[in-house]
């Protein structure tokens, strides 16, 4: 599980309902804030866990510090930056798990975004 946010709630709803489930689920979770970090290194840790899925789990509050911190001008092309961005981090996931050994592609979940 990759995060921008605390999210040890979440690894456990996701181990309780598995459980629930009959099943014995190991998630493995990135340290906090490190999406971008373990995507693009080919030697993190996302890649040595031999995840089945991998859970993206942006928060609205980091996206809104983004959009707030930007210029009004660059303000116009946010949403279409965010999304080519979640695209990119998306494809190389795919593209660096299917180059390990003895690996499919991971399932990958990407929680959307929802505000209080």
């Amino acid at each position: 599980m990759l995060a921008d946010s605390p999210s040890q709630l979440l690894n456990q709803t996701i181990r309780g309902y598995a459980y629930s489930l009959g099943w014995n689920a190991e998630v493995w979770e990135a340290d906090f804030n490190q999406i971008e970090r373990q995507i693009m290194d080919p030697q993190s840790e996302l890649y040595e866990s031999n995840s089945e899925f991998v859970v993206l789990f942006p928060s609205v509050q980091n996206l809104k510090k983004k959009f707030y911190a930007l210029s009004k001008e660059e303000k116009k092309s946010f949403a279409s930056y965010t999304v080519s961005h979640w695209q990119m981090l998306i494809e190389t996931v795919q593209q660096k798990m299917k180059s390990l050994p003895d690996r499919q592609a991971g399932k990958i979940i990407l929680l959307n975004y929802a505000a209080d």
